[in-house]
């Protein structure tokens, strides 16, 4: 089920013309690690759960393309509790 949920929004950031730049995934990952007491206990965290760094990348860039698709779909009216309505009705956030 998340596959084909993944799936669709990647053919729908395709159709849209919707990318991420490295500035965006770097500036969003840099904005997480934020959350952290230290970039080691966020690295830790990553560990932890085995996420790569790579794996971290490609999900950045999923995230700001979501960002800018919901923003395109509102106008850019999206406030952050609409954001996380919507990945949770999609089953990609718990």
């Amino acid at each position: 089920n998340d596959t084909i949920v993944r799936e669709l929004l990647h053919q729908e950031f395709d159709k849209r013309k919707i990318t991420a730049s490295l500035e965006e995934i770097k500036a969003k990952k840099e904005s997480m690690i934020k959350q952290f007491p230290s970039k080691e206990a966020f690295d830790k965290v990553l560990k932890e759960n085995g996420i790569s760094e790579e794996k971290l990348n490609t999900d950045m860039a999923s995230e700001v393309k979501m960002e800018k698709l919901l923003n395109e779909l509102y106008d850019g009216k999206v406030s952050d509790s609409e954001v996380e309505k919507f990945y949770k009705e999609k089953g990609l956030l718990k």
